[in-house]
């Protein structure tokens, strides 16, 4: 075999090759992609009847992980965004709540950091003031 049929052969091979590889990148991929992050504060209140204090539970509820975070004589609601500022809560956190009962009170906020949540704490009262914010749980999520 002369040298320019083995060239003419091999380029011609070369040139098929193309067809017989699959092309990777049309290739469907199956990528892990973490699901959306839903945070939400849920409470359980009991009392608050004939002048007692209402005895509130607030828990943290992440992907429908529900942790307790925090316990107190009063009754809470969540906040909406719009009420962040009114509250101090800062505009990076994912939810916020308020609590409040015979002239004392807190307000609460979640932000993300990472694989957790940190939750935080600003005790209220209408002599004194509101006070700093202080971190007073973390929570560990998985975002699969």
């Amino acid at each position: 075999m002369s040298i320019i049929r083995l060239s003419l052969r091999i380029a011609l091979a070369l040139l098929a090759l193309p067809a017989l590889v699959p092309n990777v990148a049309a290739q469907p991929r199956t990528t892990k992609t973490a699901r959306p992050l839903t945070v939400r504060f849920e409470f359980e209140t009991k009392g608050g009847l004939d002048g007692h204090a209402p005895r509130s539970r607030v828990f943290v509820n992440a992907n429908g992980k529900r942790t307790r975070v925090f316990s107190n004589d009063e009754s809470f609601q969540a906040l909406s965004r719009d009420e962040f500022s009114t509250h101090r809560v800062p505009r990076r956190a994912l939810a916020a709540c308020f609590g409040w009962w015979a002239g004392a009170g807190d307000n609460l906020y979640v932000v993300r950091r990472g694989a957790q949540l940190d939750v935080y704490q600003q005790p209220l009262d209408e002599q004194s003031g509101p006070f700093r914010f202080c971190k007073i749980k973390s929570i560990r999520f998985s975002s699969r």
